[in-house]
Formats: structure tokens, sequence, C-alpha cells
């Protein structure tokens, strides 16, 4: 045994190929950290705990204890730029509802008692940590199943050409995926909250329709803000949309182009950069701000759930904005109020933009411009 805990976060040990015992988790950060040459800032003077309930807070100070506890840099091998192998076999994944298999076991945030809540800031960071690996899962069984010729020869290209001279043009098959994506995990999400939880399946059905929507366009503007260009509108997998449709296209592309999809293509990002992307740009959202906008949306569609859990559900709304309020003052300092009725009012706008994406997807299907993955009809469309 090489160690009773991960050396960073005290999870259990995967190995210690980097130098030190780590768990995989940590191991997996510490790669992309390196690989990608990271910069990381901490807001609290790079003093954080890192534990296993709070490793996902502050990266700037999970990366300094990685290097702490002894991982080496020099000891990260780079892989080729084909990319991982396919396995020989291949389990069909699919997602059912009412199946109790949907997502991990639910965390459940007891706002009875006033100590629990002080645990917050790591159930936080625990709910971005469970995304992370249903995201890489949606990604990679959507790449396994490539939908006509077209997507083929696109990732032909992306496999031939990874890095290309700058972010990659989205393609139907980008979009159906990141839609399928931000509904999987618009679910998880929302099976962390016991008012979520606990609902049958037509409630949750009637939330995701427009939460998914919601889920799908906080981490796309997140995406968005990590880059420069003020045109562009970044999907999860890194893939851009621009409100002038022709960019991007190869030039044998360009008068194929169908002239009733460039007409609708505009409205919807258009109104993505303008109501989300440059509110986000200009308050500089960060990853734990995005979490609790997320949290805040989904537990205001209180008229779903039980009556049990409005109360509860109206409770640690309240909660979360006291806590973002906290949040915004060590980060802001006399500022803080105004830092959070700006994130507050963000709410307003990305229902706006979950108008605008809805519309969208619904043209497209209804003029047949695009097939759509079964979950996302049967969830979106039906």
């Amino acid at each position: 045994m090489v160690s009773d805990g991960c050396a960073v976060c005290g999870d259990r040990v995967n190995g210690a190929r980097y130098g030190a015992p780590a768990c995989l988790g940590c191991i997996v950060f510490f790669r992309r950290a390196v690989i990608k040459e990271a910069k990381y800032r901490c807001m609290k003077g790079q003093n954080c705990e890192i534990t296993f309930s709070s490793r996902c807070i502050c990266r700037c100070c999970r990366l300094s204890k990685c290097l702490h506890v002894g991982m080496r840099p020099d000891a990260i091998q780079r892989r080729d730029v084909m990319g991982p192998r396919k396995p020989k076999e291949k389990k069909k994944r699919g997602w059912r509802w009412g199946n109790p298999g949907i997502v991990p076991q639910t965390i459940n945030i007891d706002i009875t008692d006033g100590n629990e809540w002080k645990e917050f800031t790591s159930k936080a960071g625990m709910l971005i940590c469970c995304q992370e690996p249903l995201t890489r899962l949606t990604f990679a069984a959507y790449d396994a199943g490539i939908d006509g010729k077209d997507e083929l020869f696109d990732q032909v290209e992306i496999r031939l050409h990874p890095g290309g001279s700058g972010p990659r043009r989205a393609r139907r098959h980008d979009v159906n995926a990141m839609l399928r994506c931000g509904l999987m995990d618009a679910a998880e999400w929302g099976q962390a909250f016991k008012e979520f939880a606990s609902l049958n399946t037509q409630s949750k059905r009637l939330i995701l329709q427009d939460f998914g929507f919601a889920m799908m366009l906080i981490d796309q503007g997140y995406q968005t803000i990590q880059q420069d260009d003020l045109e562009l509108w970044i999907l999860q997998n890194g893939t851009y949309m621009c409100p002038d449709y022709t960019r991007g296209l190869p030039t044998h592309e360009l008068p194929l182009v169908d002239k009733d999809k460039a007409k609708l293509h505009p409205c919807f990002v258009a109104e993505a950069i303008k109501d989300v992307g440059r509110p986000m740009r200009a308050l500089k959202v960060d990853e734990y701000e995005c979490a609790v906008l997320k949290s805040i949306i989904l537990l205001s569609y209180r008229n779903h759930f039980t009556e049990k859990h409005r109360k509860s559900a109206f409770s640690l709304q309240t909660k979360l904005i006291n806590e973002l309020m906290d949040y915004s003052k060590a980060k802001e300092g006399d500022k803080a109020a105004e830092r959070l009725g700006a994130i507050l009012l963000l709410t307003t706008n990305i229902r706006c933009s979950v108008y605008w994406a809805y519309t969208h997807t619904r043209m497209h299907d209804v003029f047949g411009m695009m097939m759509f993955d079964p979950l996302v009809r049967d969830v979106f469309l039906t």
C-alpha cells in the first residue's frame, strides 16, 4: 500500500506516478494544469485548506499543495496528439427516465442545522467536482457515435489538426452533443438537492426543459469569457458559434449554405452574447459564482416542488445569496453589494436567453434542419 490517503486531499490513493501518492482526481488535475501551463490565482491569500470536499474550490492552492507534497512536473509524459485508443469492448450507455441509476448518490444539503450550512462552500465544490466526470463521459460517448459523412470528415480533420489556428467552428454534432451534455449535467446538478431529487419523473422533466438550457448557457458563458474574441460564443467542448454564420466555413462550403439556417442562426448567438456573455465578461464571473447561479436558478422552480420542500428551497436560496454576499466581500470589499446585485440580475438575463435557445432548437426541429439526439428530443422538444 502506497499510503493511507492522497497526499493532497486525503482521498483514496490511485498511484504515485508523479512522485507522491495521490488520488485519481488530483493526478488528473495536476497533469492537466502542467500540460496547459495553467496560471491560477487565489482569492484568499494562498492559504486555503485542501481536503476531499474542498479541493475544487481553489485550484491555485490545490496546485501549490501538489508541488509541495512532491508531485513532479517532469514526471509527466506527453501523449501523442491522436488521442486515446478505443477500448476493445464498449458497453452501450443509455439514459432512461425512471432509471434509479441515472445519477450518483444524492448530496443532501440540510438547512435545519446552522453548522451544516457552514460547510456549503465545500458542498458547492463537490457539485463542481461531480459534474466533471459526467461531462467527460458525455463527450466520449458522443465522439464514439459519429452521425453522417460530414461529421466523419470533421472528426478526421480534428484528429489530423487537433490544435488548428484557434477554436474550431461548431458543427451539428457539436451542438447536439452540447445540448445532451447540458441536459445530463442539469439532471446531475438537480439530484444533489433533495428538493429536486424527491420529485417524480414528470416534475423533473418539466424543470429540466428549462433548467437544462440554463445550465448549458451558464457553462457556455463561462467558456466564452475565457477567450478574447468578443464575437464568439464558446460551447462546452471549446468549439464556437458566431453571429456571422459563414465565419470559419471552408471556402468550398460557402455556396452550399442553407439560407434559412443562416438567417435563424444569428438570433440565438447574438442574444446569448449580449444577455449572458457580455455581463459575465464585465463581472469576470468565476466557477464558484457560476455554481451558485445554477443552484439559485434551480431552487427558483418552487412551484414544481412538493409542499414539504418549498419552504426549505426558499430558505436554502436565501442562504445561497448570503453566502454569495460573503464571497463578494472577499473579492470586491466595499463594492460587494453592487457585485451581488449584478450577479443576481444575471438570472433574468439567463432566462431570456433560455427562451432564445429553446426557440432556436425548436425551429431547427420543425423545419428539419437538424436531427436531434433522442434524449434531447424527449425532454426539450416533446
